[in-house]
Protein backbone atom coordinates (compact mmCIF):
# COMPACT_ATOMS: atom_id res chain seq x y z
CA UNK A 1 0.00 0.00 0.00
CA UNK A 2 1.52 3.16 -0.90
CA UNK A 3 0.99 6.70 1.14
CA UNK A 4 1.80 9.99 -0.25
CA UNK A 5 3.62 12.70 1.04
CA UNK A 6 4.20 16.36 1.11
CA UNK A 7 6.83 18.33 1.65
CA UNK A 8 6.31 20.98 4.48
CA UNK A 9 7.25 24.59 4.05
CA UNK A 10 7.58 25.05 7.65
CA UNK A 11 10.29 22.34 8.89
CA UNK A 12 11.35 20.74 5.43
CA UNK A 13 10.02 17.46 6.85
CA UNK A 14 7.31 15.01 4.45
CA UNK A 15 4.00 14.91 5.92
CA UNK A 16 1.45 12.13 4.87
CA UNK A 17 -1.51 13.63 2.46
CA UNK A 18 -4.79 13.26 5.18
CA UNK A 19 -3.00 12.80 8.20
CA UNK A 20 -3.41 15.62 11.29
CA UNK A 21 -0.41 18.24 10.42
CA UNK A 22 -1.33 17.96 7.05
CA UNK A 23 -4.94 18.94 7.48
CA UNK A 24 -3.21 21.65 9.98
CA UNK A 25 -1.13 22.97 7.25
CA UNK A 26 -4.03 22.81 4.80
CA UNK A 27 -6.33 24.93 7.80
CA UNK A 28 -3.70 27.70 8.82
CA UNK A 29 -3.82 28.40 4.81
CA UNK A 30 -0.11 27.07 4.59
CA UNK A 31 -0.34 24.38 2.37
CA UNK A 32 -3.01 24.26 -0.18
CA UNK A 33 -4.72 21.23 -1.84
CA UNK A 34 -3.19 21.92 -5.26
CA UNK A 35 0.04 22.95 -3.55
CA UNK A 36 3.17 22.46 -6.08
CA UNK A 37 5.37 21.18 -3.07
CA UNK A 38 7.38 18.36 -3.47
CA UNK A 39 5.65 15.04 -3.19
CA UNK A 40 7.06 11.43 -2.88
CA UNK A 41 5.10 7.96 -2.46
CA UNK A 42 6.53 5.98 0.17
CA UNK A 43 5.17 2.48 1.83
CA UNK A 44 3.08 2.51 4.82
CA UNK A 45 4.33 1.34 7.69
CA UNK A 46 2.74 -2.65 8.43
CA UNK A 47 3.51 -4.01 11.61
CA UNK A 48 5.27 -7.63 12.02
CA UNK A 49 2.69 -10.32 13.69
CA UNK A 50 4.44 -11.95 16.34
CA UNK A 51 2.17 -15.17 16.22
CA UNK A 52 3.85 -17.40 13.96
CA UNK A 53 6.31 -18.39 16.42
CA UNK A 54 6.46 -21.43 18.40
CA UNK A 55 8.27 -22.28 22.05
CA UNK A 56 9.59 -25.84 22.59
CA UNK A 57 7.75 -28.35 23.68
CA UNK A 58 10.19 -29.77 26.43
CA UNK A 59 13.07 -27.98 28.57
CA UNK A 60 15.81 -30.10 29.16
CA UNK A 61 17.03 -30.53 32.48
CA UNK A 62 20.61 -28.40 32.47
CA UNK A 63 22.32 -26.98 35.27
CA UNK A 64 21.40 -23.22 36.21
CA UNK A 65 23.73 -20.55 37.18
CA UNK A 66 22.34 -18.23 39.77
CA UNK A 67 25.82 -16.18 39.95
CA UNK A 68 25.81 -12.57 40.34
CA UNK A 69 27.89 -11.76 37.21
CA UNK A 70 25.81 -9.42 34.41
CA UNK A 71 24.07 -11.48 31.54
CA UNK A 72 25.32 -9.37 28.58
CA UNK A 73 28.88 -11.00 29.67
CA UNK A 74 27.54 -14.37 29.86
CA UNK A 75 25.02 -14.54 26.57
CA UNK A 76 25.41 -15.65 23.34
CA UNK A 77 25.80 -12.52 21.48
CA UNK A 78 26.43 -13.16 17.47
CA UNK A 79 24.39 -15.20 15.17
CA UNK A 80 27.24 -18.02 15.15
CA UNK A 81 27.27 -18.42 18.68
CA UNK A 82 23.69 -18.73 18.94
CA UNK A 83 23.81 -21.56 16.10
CA UNK A 84 26.43 -23.00 18.21
CA UNK A 85 24.34 -23.52 20.83
CA UNK A 86 21.34 -24.62 19.27
CA UNK A 87 23.37 -27.28 17.85
CA UNK A 88 25.05 -28.62 20.94
CA UNK A 89 22.52 -27.98 23.67
CA UNK A 90 19.50 -28.13 21.50
CA UNK A 91 16.13 -26.18 21.44
CA UNK A 92 16.37 -25.80 24.94
CA UNK A 93 18.48 -22.93 25.36
CA UNK A 94 15.98 -20.30 23.20
CA UNK A 95 12.57 -19.32 24.13
CA UNK A 96 11.93 -19.07 20.41
CA UNK A 97 14.65 -21.72 18.80
CA UNK A 98 13.35 -21.12 14.90
CA UNK A 99 14.63 -17.44 14.66
CA UNK A 100 17.56 -18.22 17.38
CA UNK A 101 15.33 -15.35 19.90
CA UNK A 102 15.60 -14.95 23.95
CA UNK A 103 18.86 -17.59 24.69
CA UNK A 104 18.42 -18.20 27.99
CA UNK A 105 21.22 -20.00 27.76
CA UNK A 106 25.34 -19.19 28.61
CA UNK A 107 27.76 -18.96 25.57
CA UNK A 108 30.94 -19.65 27.57
CA UNK A 109 29.73 -23.10 29.40
CA UNK A 110 26.49 -24.08 26.94
CA UNK A 111 24.00 -25.99 28.37
CA UNK A 112 23.77 -24.05 31.28
CA UNK A 113 20.68 -21.99 31.75
CA UNK A 114 21.19 -18.25 33.48
CA UNK A 115 18.84 -17.19 35.89
CA UNK A 116 19.63 -13.20 34.25
CA UNK A 117 19.25 -14.65 30.96
CA UNK A 118 15.51 -15.33 31.66
CA UNK A 119 15.01 -12.45 33.65
CA UNK A 120 16.09 -10.36 30.52
CA UNK A 121 14.41 -12.80 28.05
CA UNK A 122 10.72 -12.09 30.48
CA UNK A 123 11.92 -8.22 30.53
CA UNK A 124 12.13 -8.20 26.59
CA UNK A 125 9.34 -10.53 25.52
CA UNK A 126 7.06 -7.75 27.75
CA UNK A 127 8.81 -4.96 26.31
CA UNK A 128 7.77 -6.30 22.32
CA UNK A 129 4.55 -7.78 23.38
CA UNK A 130 5.53 -11.68 23.19
CA UNK A 131 3.01 -12.87 25.47
CA UNK A 132 3.86 -16.81 25.23
CA UNK A 133 7.35 -16.06 25.36
CA UNK A 134 6.35 -13.75 28.41
CA UNK A 135 4.57 -16.18 30.06
CA UNK A 136 6.58 -18.97 29.57
CA UNK A 137 9.80 -17.35 31.19
CA UNK A 138 7.39 -16.59 34.11
CA UNK A 139 6.97 -20.15 34.41
CA UNK A 140 10.89 -21.09 34.34
CA UNK A 141 11.98 -18.59 36.43
CA UNK A 142 9.28 -19.95 38.75
CA UNK A 143 10.78 -23.38 38.19
CA UNK A 144 14.21 -22.96 38.89
CA UNK A 145 13.93 -20.10 42.05
CA UNK A 146 15.35 -17.99 40.20
CA UNK A 147 13.20 -14.84 41.84
CA UNK A 148 15.63 -12.47 43.86
CA UNK A 149 14.40 -10.20 46.02
CA UNK A 150 12.34 -9.43 49.28
CA UNK A 151 9.47 -11.95 49.90
CA UNK A 152 6.43 -10.34 50.82
CA UNK A 153 5.18 -10.58 54.26
CA UNK A 154 1.69 -12.07 54.62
Amino acid sequence: MQVKKILNPETGRYVTVGGAKYNELVSRGVLSQSSNAPTKMTKAYVAPTQTSYALPSQFKKYPIEKSDLPWGDKKPTSVGQRRKLLENCGESCFLIPSDLKFPICNAEMPCTYNCRGLKGAASRAGEWKYSKVLDKAKQLLTEYDCYVGKKSKK
